[in-house]
């Protein structure tokens, strides 16, 4: 039988700490291209209804620590489209409210989403050869 390690506490020795993820994010040319990507085949996805208002949705993504998320038909059980806290955020809600009328409480997901009609994409192994410079 193994016994238990023994946890020594020690006292901080600073007067301040940096703030956890708050250090500058940035990527060079040369750097791999998967590096700075998600790659959902080792990364959980987050998924938001398409019939969640934007607020429920901006939640959702704070909740979950991530900017954006597939946009799902529950029914169907299908990926519609992508939300990034961007598109919430931006200009997107208030021109459709200009547009379509109603108040921003009002908005849902699927009137600001991006279609994966209008998705450009790469194959995988492209993009495992390839750098951020030319992506």
């Amino acid at each position: 039988m193994m016994s238990a390690a023994v946890l020594t506490l020690k006292s901080v020795d600073c007067a301040s700490l940096p703030i956890p993820g708050a250090d500058p994010w940035y990527a060079c040319e040369g750097d791999q291209a998967m590096s700075v990507m998600i790659d959902f085949r080792s990364r959980p996805s987050v998924t938001v209804s398409e019939d969640e208002t934007i607020d429920e949705a901006l939640k959702h993504l704070k909740h979950a620590g991530v900017r954006c998320a597939f946009v799902i038909d529950e029914k169907k059980r299908a990926v519609l489209g992508m939300l990034t806290a961007h598109d919430i955020l931006g200009e997107k809600p208030q021109q459709y409210v200009h547009f379509a009328g109603g108040s921003l409480g009002d908005v849902r997901v699927r009137d600001i989403m991006q279609d994966i009609s209008g998705w450009r994409v790469a194959d995988v192994k492209d993009i495992e050869q390839s750098t951020a410079g030319t992506c």
